[in-house]
């Protein structure tokens, strides 16, 4: 199974921030560490690069508060932040806005306002990153359905321009036709107009796999290996001659882990 996404907290308040720890906890995510000020979480971040920043803007005992950290933060690498401040004046929303974050949570919160914000600032950022970088998504000219990228998971567009989010760990393997590509999940199966390289280009995730011309499979999810076959949810997947090492140099890889 894939790993959870990677969060850093920064919180000057202890109680709040063991409070959120326990709440990202709860909701599947994992914890990269938990600062109480800009130094450290400059030392945090970069120690352990994380998938997202929950970031409070003012922070006692620190020489730099959140803004001024994140403005750092993003010179090292760019991951979505989320502020979290009970500020809500212009002053500090356009000085935040310099920063280009992800989200701006108001305290005080709730469990599921936490939950819509990390998953609308991860849905956002890979916008920004879209706007930011030429062909940062795979899109296929057909029916105007297309792929975003981020980490873990990705989006898919689906009925009424909604896009659905569809994690590695419940994607079983993925295949490919002339001009379309059905994603086969543990609940459904999607279809949409697309090209099968494009997605094992866009989308280099370790645990996705090309094993056929016409299949990408996740690897964690291979229940037996037959002759030249691999076995997911009582279907047989064939595995191409010319993909065979790549195959097992990845089973391998799960036996070490």
């Amino acid at each position: 199974m894939s790993a959870a996404l990677k969060i850093l907290i920064v919180e000057d308040d202890r109680i709040i921030g063991q409070d959120l720890e326990e709440q990202l906890l709860e909701m599947g995510y994992s914890i990269t560490d938990r600062v109480v000020n800009g130094e450290e979480a400059l030392l945090a971040f970069r120690r352990r690069i994380p998938d997202l920043v929950l970031m409070d803007v003012m922070l006692r005992d620190s020489l730099l508060d959140g803004i001024e950290i994140v403005k750092k933060i993003n010179q090292i690498a760019r991951v979505p932040v989320i502020y979290l401040t009970s500020l809500s004046d212009n002053g500090t929303r356009e000085r935040a806005k310099e920063t280009r974050p992800a989200y701006y949570l108001i305290k005080p919160w709730h469990a599921p306002q936490l939950e819509t914000a990390l998953d609308f600032a991860l849905f956002n950022f890979v916008h920004q990153k879209e706007a930011e970088i030429k062909h940062s998504f795979a899109r296929h000219s057909g029916t105007g359905q297309h792929l975003l990228f981020c980490k873990d998971f990705f989006f898919v567009k689906g009925k009424g321009n909604i896009q659905e989010k569809v994690r590695v760990d419940e994607l079983l393997y993925v295949k490919g036709a002339s001009e379309s590509v059905e994603l086969v999940t543990i609940k459904r199966k999607r279809l949409y107009s697309a090209n099968l390289k494009s997605f094992s280009m866009k989308f280099d995730h370790p645990n996705l796999v090309r094993v056929h011309r016409s299949y990408i499979v996740n690897i964690t999810k291979v229940e037996k290996i037959q002759d030249k076959f691999l076995l997911i949810k009582s279907t047989n997947i064939p595995v191409g001659p010319s993909y065979k090492e790549v195959v097992d140099t990845a089973l391998n890889r799960l036996k070490s882990d």
